[in-house]
């Protein structure tokens, strides 16, 4: 057998290594170029930057259209929370013109529309020199106005909203403001098929938020009676919250009835005697005094005073004057008194008389009194009989009395024709 030689050995090696590396060369610059495309694949391609020009009039092109619509336009003061409804009435009014570019009725109804554009917005147009081009317009006005938001956050922002203290309107109020902002976020960013499809479902979203958002049982009614969109699930929610505030009212009202009557029952007899009290203290010169049937026997009961010793019971008898049948004192007793008053003295009078000294004024008073006056040493229950006839008789005494002066001043002459007067 033929040996090998170290030479022979080395060269076999040698392309044994070679061979391999090949091969393997050959593999990495594949996986290279792999990377390679993916890389370019990856890298990040700047945006085409769409250049805006001036709009002009081209001869030989012709509109019919009306300008009344742009003309109807409202304008835009630069409050963001009116842009995006501004600027969906600016592509409506656009729309019929997108397609006559060059002519004058185009350009008259871009005019027309930048025009409608005043205060801080227009300034914003001023200040970046932005031409008179509708696109350009509208872009500019987008990106200073519009929502800069992401949309997740404004879904996030809808999603957590709850019904707490607001009443059901505040509620929906807020849930539509959310979904006002989304619709139009999503209408500015996306294309027109798109931004329908999605905007369906945040509808859908918001629906779900108002419902579960609600109060409990309100929620509970809202879920099984499962309305379409969110306009009938308000209907609904104000409908049962009417039905609830009715129930509670009537059921309030019932039991505030329930206690009046109560009260009226307990407190019958007890009004009806301190009613009649109070009608006999008033006046008992017109008011009969009343006897009350439904007393206690018991109370009925006179007092039998303390024994007292005789001679100290009264006090010295009076005189008294006669007087009529009635039992009131004359009414010629009261005028004799009266014209005492009233009467003036004569010249004989003044000649007998110390001028130091007045003439003691006649006591009558007695004709007015009822009877003996007792000094009632016991202060029992009788005493309230006799000091109602007292009062009644000083009552009725006082009217008789005015009375009678009005007659004795019919009587009184002037000082010059008196007959005791010597001129």
């Amino acid at each position: 057998m033929a040996t090998v030689t170290p030479e022979q050995l080395r060269a076999i090696v040698e392309v044994a290594i070679s061979t391999a590396l090949k091969s393997q060369k050959i593999a990495f610059d594949k996986e290279i170029e792999n990377i390679n495309k993916k890389l370019e694949e990856c890298a990040i391609q700047t945006p085409e930057v769409e250049v805006y020009e001036d709009i002009k009039i081209e001869q030989g092109r012709q509109c019919d259209e009306s300008l009344d619509v742009v003309k109807s336009l409202p304008d835009f003061d630069g409050k963001p929370e009116t842009y995006v409804s501004w600027r969906q009435a600016a592509h409506t009014a656009y729309k019929p013109f997108e397609n006559y570019n060059g002519s004058s009725k185009h350009y008259q109804a871009v005019a027309i529309i930048r025009n409608k554009i005043k205060g801080p917005a227009d300034m914003v147009l001023s200040s970046f020199n932005t031409v008179l081009n509708f696109r350009a317009i509208i872009a500019r006005l987008d990106f200073t106005y519009s929502d800069k938001r992401p949309i997740y956050l404004i879904e996030q922002e809808l999603s957590i909203l709850r019904q707490g203290n607001m009443t059901i309107l505040q509620f929906y109020d807020e849930v539509e403001k959310k979904l006002t902002l989304l619709t139009n976020k999503t209408i500015m960013t996306y294309d027109e098929a798109i931004a329908i499809t999605i905007n369906e479902k945040y509808r859908m979203d918001a629906l779900r938020v108002f419902i579960s958002g609600t109060k409990k049982a309100l929620s509970d009614v809202l879920f099984a009676a499962q309305p379409k969109d969110l306009p009938s699930a308000l209907a609904l929610a104000q409908e049962i919250e009417a039905n609830h505030e009715r129930y509670l009212f009537a059921s309030n009202y019932a039991r505030c009835l329930e206690d009046k009557e109560k009260q009226r029952v307990g407190f019958k007899s007890q009004g009806r005697t301190i009613n009649a009290g109070n009608q006999m203290n008033r006046n008992p010169h017109f008011f009969k005094s009343q006897s009350f049937g439904n007393r206690d026997p018991q109370e009925e009961q006179q007092v039998v005073p303390m024994e007292v010793d005789n001679s100290s019971r009264f006090r010295q008898s009076t005189k008294f004057q006669s007087r009529n049948g009635s039992g009131l004192p004359s009414s010629q007793n009261y005028r004799n008194q009266a014209s005492w008053r009233y009467k003036r003295p004569t010249q004989g009078y003044y000649s007998n008389q110390t001028p130091d000294r007045a003439e003691k004024r006649p006591n009558e008073s007695s004709d007015r009194l009822s009877g003996l006056k007792q000094q009632r040493i016991n202060h029992i229950s009788q005493e309230n009989v006799l000091r109602e006839q007292e009062r009644y008789e000083q009552q009725a005494n006082s009217v008789t009395s005015e009375i009678d002066d009005e007659e004795e001043f019919d009587q009184i002459n002037f000082l010059d024709k008196t007959p005791c007067y010597h001129s």
